[in-house]
Order: structure tokens, then C-alpha cells, then sequence
């Protein structure tokens, strides 16, 4: 008969169990239940099957001195792993955060615990910065019987990319703000692709495209600017969180129009001759020239 060694407990006695489940009884009266027990052979824990082989033997004797006897073989095991006294929660935490050191504590009926230790696996992997740590943690008593239990570390990556303008042109101009120039400066406009970085706190490599909207050309003198144009980069990290940063440009017309072909003075006596095609031109939009005499 096998028994569990229970040595945790102060009370515990090999037998007491075994003795308590016998039923004695006798033709004429009671009978008092006596135990004798022989070590056989001591085991080896963690290299036999048990950690030792007693010979017991329960006499039976009634109140005029008879008696029977029952014999019983039993081994005592320790096949069952330790039990945790302590164990650590499942967490959820950002990718940029450092999964805190927690080890579980544990304890044993029968032998100290020799060692704890655990093993990760990656699953539910939905990017490389969003996934599941399945922590697996062993416990190891001295017979080598071993207790798992899993804990559950949720990764995720939910902080979109920040965005910064780097290029002297805009580093001095925040996200969304409304800048007026000179619509002489509307080709440097267009080669903003390469104004603006992108970092992010877990991706190593983000994505930085740039738009560029031109809403096209506007009465100066109904709305204060000739045009409209609104450049966006747009950051992606690895896991798809996205940023969106903008500025927009409202052209303004600050410089005069300049006259080309303008004729010298003459003099001239009779006819005055027929003027020549004096044009205009300018920075921002189309000139219309007209002449007067006087």
C-alpha cells in the first residue's frame, strides 16, 4: 500500500490513516488495536519509486487475551510536486515598459523545493511589438517532482509615432499651425518631403510619408491670401499605430508687380509714336498693364 509522505504537517503519521480505516470487532466484547512496524528498506528520493518500506503489523487482542494479527506492507512516496505559496499575476504592459522581476514562491510536503525557474513562449503574435509572453513556471522538489503553472504577460504597442520638423525651414512651427509666406517661397513648399522625422518608442523603423494638397487659387482681396496649400507627413510604426503632423500655408502677395520693355524717353515733334508692348510680371498671379497719357 502506497502513502503519501506529508512531513509539512507536524502531525502526520505514516500509519494513522491506515489505522483508522480498520475495523475491529470481536464475538464477546471490544478489543483493543495495536501496532508494530519494521523498516524494510530505504529509498532513494528521486531514484526509486518510494522513500522507504515498512512491515506493519496490527494485533487485535480481546479482553481474555486473544489475538489476531494483520500484516500489511507499505511504502511511503512523495509523487506529488510542490505547492505554491506565492505566484505572480498576469500583466498587461506597454512595449516600452521593462516586465518586472517576479518570482512565485513555493513549498513541499515531503522535501524542500530545490528549484524555480521558467520558460517563455511567444504566441497570439500580432505584430512584432504586440504578443503574448506565456510564462511558464516550474517548481522542483528534491525528489524531482515538479509543479507548472503559466502566467500571462500581454505586450502591446497602442502609442502611435512622434513626429518632429527638423528642416530650418519649419523647425520652428508646431503641428496644425497656420503659416503666412510670401508666395515667392511656394516652391520650397513642395520639397518638404524630407522636413520631418518620426520616432517611436518601441519600432525601430517607422514609415514617413508626405502629402502635399494644393487647394488651388484664392481672391487676395475677398480672403487675404492667394492660395491655400496644406502639407501632411503621416507616420506608421511597425505595428500600424499612425501620426498625422501638418502645417498650413496660406500665400500672401507683399511684392509689386515689375514692368518689362519699358521705352526710354524721347522727343519727339508731330506724331507721337504708336507705344510699344510694355508687360508686367509677378511673383503670385497674372498682371494686367494699362498705359495713360498725360
Amino acid at each position: 500500500m502506497d502513502v503519501e509522505c506529508n512531513l509539512a504537517d507536524d502531525d502526520w503519521s505514516a500509519f494513522a490513516g491506515i489505522t483508522a480505516a480498520l475495523e475491529v470487532t470481536d464475538d464477546c466484547g471490544s478489543a483493543e488495536l495495536s501496532l508494530t512496524h519494521e523498516l524494510v528498506e530505504d529509498g532513494i528520493c528521486g531514484v526509486t519509486e518510494y522513500l522507504s518500506i515498512w512491515h506493519c503489523t496490527w494485533t487485535a487482542t480481546d479482553n481474555c487475551g486473544n489475538s489476531s494479527e494483520f500484516d500489511l506492507f507499505v511504502r511511503i512516496i512523495d509523487w506529488r510536486g510542490p505547492s505554491w505559496l506565492t505566484f505572480p499575476n498576469d500583466l498587461d504592459l506597454d512595449c516600452g515598459d521593462a516586465i518586472p522581476e517576479q518570482s512565485p514562491t513555493a513549498t513541499d510536503n515531503c522535501s524542500t523545493v530545490t528549484d524555480i525557474f521558467f520558460e517563455d513562449e511567444i504566441i497570439n503574435e500580432n505584430c512584432s511589438h504586440s504578443y503574448t509572453i506565456r510564462r511558464e513556471w516550474t517548481a522542483v522538489d528534491g525528489c524531482g517532482n515538479s509543479t507548472k503553472d503559466d502566467q500571462l504577460i500581454n505586450i502591446t504597442d497602442n502609442e502611435p509615432p512622434s513626429i518632429t520638423f527638423v528642416d530650418g525651414f519649419i523647425n520652428n512651427y508646431t503641428d496644425g499651425e497656420d503659416v503666412y509666406i510670401n508666395c515667392i517661397q511656394y516652391g520650397r513648399i513642395t520639397q518638404l518631403r524630407y522636413a520631418a522625422h518620426a520616432s517611436d518608442n518601441c519600432s525601430d523603423q517607422v514609415d514617413l510619408d508626405f502629402e502635399f494638397e494644393d487647394f488651388g487659387y484664392f481672391n487676395c482681396a475677398s480672403y487675404g491670401y492667394s492660395g491655400y496649400i496644406q502639407t501632411r507627413w503621416i507616420a506608421t510604426d511597425q505595428c500600424g499605430n499612425s501620426s498625422v503632423a501638418a502645417l498650413n500655408w496660406y500665400l500672401i502677395d507683399n511684392s509689386p508687380p515689375r514692368l518689362q520693355n519699358i521705352p526710354d524717353d524721347i522727343c519727339v515733334t508731330g506724331n507721337v509714336p504708336s507705344p510699344p508692348l510694355v508687360s508686367g510680371i509677378d511673383e503670385c498671379d497674372f498682371v494686367t498693364v494699362n498705359m495713360t497719357d498725360s
